[in-house]
């Protein structure tokens, strides 16, 4: 079953907030592929879509009362298909445009911890746990979307976690458990098609990156829990990178590349290449009051929605960073920084010559330095901004 990690609500520097109209706790959420609205998975057995554009609830014939939706995910392609797992027999798809239930499926065991579909819709994932019979081995099972045909079935040692598929091969995917491990699993094999990672203590998430090349996992250790960033095509036995936490939380992988990660005490926002933590933004209201975090996830318009206790449901685009250390970086952050909705800080290490013009700057920039490299940027004549357009410089503080 998801774990419901304790964390406080209220962010700084929060552009939407909501309250809805019951004070249970949200156990998971999802963004759809427009990034207008979220599906909502509660305490009890609800499911609500919100309309972040008009901020109206529709809700959705959920579960039976009394169970907890552990999770949402729409269909890659149908804008109004929504699959949903629960501490349930089944797993079950909406259609949320006439809120209808289209397909049900009863997995033979008493918690659906994990449930999806592929990157083209062909095949769900459903993790199969059991919340009181502890002698039947945790398993995922892959179903064909069409017919409901059962394809393959990988055991696991211990409680599944969490299920993610490849962002673009359909028939791979990665699963973390409780039992000390993340596997990676190719349904065409039928079988694991790379070694294990060995997780201290288990692991609770596990997400790709937007190319498939490396995964995210929050996982223990012995001087304790952090998220580590893996290759998935080397075998190292060290992660290549990884941040300290407070607890095994979450963690959210945004299209340009930085990461969410949520522990007991914050939410961390690392720059779009993971090097480091740029943003560390306390939980803690005025009056000290803390609330839990239980998911993350973020829109393809780059907005980041938390959802945990009592409610709570927060929504807002973070600033977006980069750290320019190499000329060539310029260019190409620049361009990135144009299909960005956010904020997008340029923090500027070392040196630079420029030697040609640079790409015309149509979004939102500030540019971070020392004095010395910020007047030299701003005389080289190289930087244009376009018509709506927005590049400002700061000096950094010493």
């Amino acid at each position: 079953m998801k774990k419901l990690w304790l964390f406080l609500l209220i962010l700084l520097g929060i552009l939407g907030y909501v309250q809805a109209q019951s004070q249970v706790d949200i156990i998971t959420l999802a963004w759809d592929k427009t990034g207008d609205r979220l599906a909502i998975g509660y305490e009890g057995g609800s499911i609500s879509i919100l309309n972040t554009e008009t901020g109206i609830y529709s809700e959705v014939v959920g579960p039976a009362p009394s169970t907890n939706i552990l999770s949402v995910a729409w269909h890659p392609t149908n804008d109004n298909l929504l699959i949903v797992g629960a501490v349930s027999l089944y797993w079950r798809v909406y259609d949320v445009s006439t809120n209808e239930m289209v397909n049900y499926l009863k997995v033979g065991s008493t918690s659906v911890s994990s449930v999806s579909w592929n990157v083209d819709g062909t095949l769900i994932a459903s993790a199969a746990n059991w919340v009181r019979d502890r002698s039947e081995v945790p398993r995922i099972d892959i179903w064909n979307a069409f017919t409901n045909e059962l394809v393959a079935s990988f055991e696991h040692g211990g409680y599944i976690n969490d299920i993610s598929w490849h962002p673009t091969d359909p028939y791979k995917l990665a699963s973390a458990s409780s039992n000390e491990t993340t596997r990676f699993w190719d349904v065409n094999l039928g079988i694991q098609y790379r070694p294990q990672i060995f997780n201290y203590g288990g692991s609770t998430n596990v997400v790709w990156s937007p190319d498939g090349s490396q995964v995210a996992i929050s996982q223990g250790s012995e001087t304790g829990p952090f998220v580590g960033i893996w290759n998935v095509d080397e075998e190292a036995e060290v992660p290549m990178h990884q941040f300290s936490t407070d607890d095994y939380i979450n963690i959210a992988w945004k299209d340009d590349g930085s990461l969410a990660i949520s522990d007991q005490v914050d939410l961390k926002i690392t720059d779009v290449e993971r090097r480091e933590i740029f943003e560390n933004i306390s939980t803690n209201d005025e009056n000290g009051v803390r609330r839990l975090i239980n998911d993350l996830d973020w829109s393809v318009n780059g907005d980041l929605a938390i959802g945990g206790e009592n409610e709570l449901l927060i929504y807002r685009t973070p600033n977006t960073y980069y750290i320019i250390d190499e000329t060539s970086d310029l260019a190409r952050f620049i361009n990135m920084a144009n299909a960005n909705t956010s904020m997008n800080i340029f923090d500027m290490r070392g040196d630079f010559e420029l030697t040609e013009s640079l790409p015309n700057i149509t979004g939102k920039i500030t540019i971070i330095g020392d004095e010395a490299q910020l007047t030299t940027l701003r005389e080289s004549g190289m930087l244009s901004v376009a018509d709506g357009g927005q590049l400002s410089f700061e000096i950094r503080e010493n």
